[in-house]
């Protein structure tokens, strides 16, 4: 199976988990709690990289649209699973409000993560 056909599945799964969950079994485990889990857990771990190529391919969108970016990632760069996880654990070090989201928040998080790690320059 291709790379890019797993990262689809992978976000499509995502996507799937967090509507069949009930949203106070969601809001039970916080960002923070969520990112310390992804340290050893593989699963907790894939399901951070999904949301974030899911966030990789609204961006190409974006920019096929014509439209401004959610971060500017440099061209030559390619952020591993790993390293969202650095970024967004970095983010709440700084933000630490935002590790007491609940982990069903992620993908704002993710995208604050990386907004503020990668900013677009505005012209």
């Amino acid at each position: 199976m291709s790379k890019p056909l797993v990262y689809v599945r992978m976000t499509l799964a995502l996507a799937m988990l967090s509507a069949v969950m009930p949203a106070k079994a969601q809001d039970r485990t916080t960002v923070a709690n969520f990112l310390k889990d992804a340290k050893t857990n593989e699963n907790t771990a894939m399901i951070i990289e999904a949301a974030a190529r899911g966030l990789e391919g609204a961006n190409v969108y974006l920019e096929v649209a014509g439209r401004p970016l959610l971060y500017c990632v440099p061209k030559s760069l390619i952020i591993t699973g790993d390293q969202y996880v650095q970024i967004v654990t970095d983010h709440i070090a700084r933000f630490p409000e935002m590790g007491d989201y609940p982990a069903s928040m992620l993908g704002l998080v993710l995208v604050a993560s990386a907004a503020k790690s990668f900013p677009c320059k505005t012209n």
